[in-house]
This record gives structure tokens, C-alpha cells and sequence, in this order.
């Protein structure tokens, strides 16, 4: 995952330094497709890197509660990264494409200091049919991936319309805010 990291930072760094430079469609071609892969890479790295480092030590149950502080800290970093590219882009639009460039450089060198200590692999076993039909057999432990979610229940029930009380709060909601009065 390290690696993964490593080599998603330095491809977005190049994908910048084309997008700065390209001057025909198969320039910007090429440039989207790095800066997509680079992302494909990264995407989803980090938690798994943050998931299996918190396991490995035993701290499994603290990773909800880092995962949510780091993206929160993405989420503030996001917005100023959109303040101050629009400031650089004032004074050169191909500004921002080289503080990306140099800032995904930047985490590259950090993800190399990374260390990535794994725990002895586990060796999945097949259980045989005949094994699965024995209760003692199966395990009724969540897996340690497993996460709780709260989704919203359809409402879809073999009708085209929301219920009733949508339609109350849709109605508020534009009175509330200015139209149909």
C-alpha cells in the first residue's frame, strides 16, 4: 500500500507537469489518463494503510473514530488547496498544475518514510460443504471489516411517488424559502 502510494503521488506529479506543458489534445489526453490512474492508486490506500497499521498494533477498535479525524483534515485541506489555487491561477493559470505537482512530490517522500510492518499473513481455509452444514462450524462474529451503516428505508414500495409527509416537507421547504408565496 505504501508503494501504491508512492507511485500514485509521482504519477499525479508528472500528470501536472504534462497538463502544464501540453500544448495539443494528445497532450491533455495523456495527462488526464496519469492524473486518473494516479488517483485510481491513491484512492483508498490510505485507509487501508491506516485500517492494517491500527490492526497489526491491536487498535482496530480506534480506526472509525482516525479514519473520520483524517478525512476531515482532507476535507480542510481540499478547501484551502481551492483559496489558494484560485490565488495562484490569478497571476498564471498553469500556477496551481505546479504547486500540485510539487506537493504531490512532497507526499511521495512522506509516504516513503512510511513504514510497513504486516503481521504474518493468516492462511484462508475452504471449509468443505459437509463442514459449512455443522453449525460448530461457522462463525458468527462479524468480520473485522464489517462496519455498522444507517441507510434510509425505501420508500418505493411498488408506487412512483414518495409518501405523503415528503410532500409536506417539500411544500414547507419552498414556503420557508421564498417561493409560492
Amino acid at each position: 500500500r505504501r508503494r501504491t502510494m508512492m507511485l500514485g503521488a509521482l504519477t499525479m506529479s508528472v500528470a501536472c507537469v504534462l497538463f502544464y506543458t501540453a500544448h495539443s489534445f494528445t497532450s491533455f489526453a495523456v495527462a488526464s489518463s496519469l492524473s486518473a490512474l494516479a488517483m485510481t492508486m491513491t484512492s483508498g490506500a490510505d485507509s487501508a494503510y491506516l485500517y492494517d497499521l491500527l490492526h497489526d498494533q491491536g487498535l482496530g477498535h480506534e480506526y472509525p473514530r482516525r479514519e473520520g479525524t483524517a478525512s476531515a483534515a482532507h476535507l480542510a485541506g481540499s478547501a484551502l488547496a481551492y483559496g489558494f489555487g484560485g490565488i495562484a491561477a490569478r497571476a498564471d493559470l498553469g500556477l496551481p498544475y505546479l504547486i500540485t505537482a510539487g506537493t504531490s512530490l512532497a507526499a511521495c517522500l512522506v509516504a516513503a518514510t512510511m513504514r510497513e510492518e504486516r503481521a504474518p499473513a493468516r492462511v484462508a481455509v475452504t471449509l468443505s460443504p459437509r463442514r459449512i452444514a455443522c453449525p460448530a462450524a461457522l462463525s458468527m462474529k462479524p468480520s473485522p471489516h464489517t462496519t455498522e451503516v444507517s441507510t434510509a428505508e425505501l420508500w418505493l414500495a411498488n408506487r412512483s411517488s414518495p409518501p405523503a409527509a415528503f410532500n409536506f416537507t417539500r411544500r414547507n421547504s419552498r414556503r420557508a424559502s421564498g417561493f409560492a408565496q
